[in-house]
């Protein structure tokens, strides 16, 4: 499944935007993000079910939590490559920017 012909299979796309969400929230608690896990071959209705759970798991940290991490030290690791951040830096020119580009197709 492919949202266009040029584009990741939609998996994909709902895997990173799981990862940009989620994965960057909880990247904020431990100060490192690296690229997201395979997740397994799931039909429509199991990425919808991926995408639930990934809301709920997110409403449980809540925004006190997030905001806790304000000015800490932030990393993406992929491998030997590291890129610095702090937890602003990253959300808003890292993560936030990959999400929408992962959760919107342009017409």
């Amino acid at each position: 499944m492919r949202l266009a012909p040029d584009m990741a299979a939609f998996p994909f796309q709902v895997n990173s935007i799981r990862h940009h969400s989620l994965g960057a929230a909880k990247g904020l608690l431990v100060g490192e993000f690296s690229p997201p896990p395979d997740i397994p071959e799931l039909d429509y209705q199991g990425l919808k079910t991926l995408l639930c759970e990934t809301l709920i798991e997110l409403d449980t940290l809540g925004p006190d939590t997030i905001n806790a991490t304000a000015g800490n030290a932030m990393h993406f690791r992929m491998g030997d490559f590291e890129i610095p951040f702090t937890s602003e830096n990253f959300i808003q020119s890292f993560s936030l920017p990959n999400l929408y580009f992962h959760a919107t197709y342009p017409v």
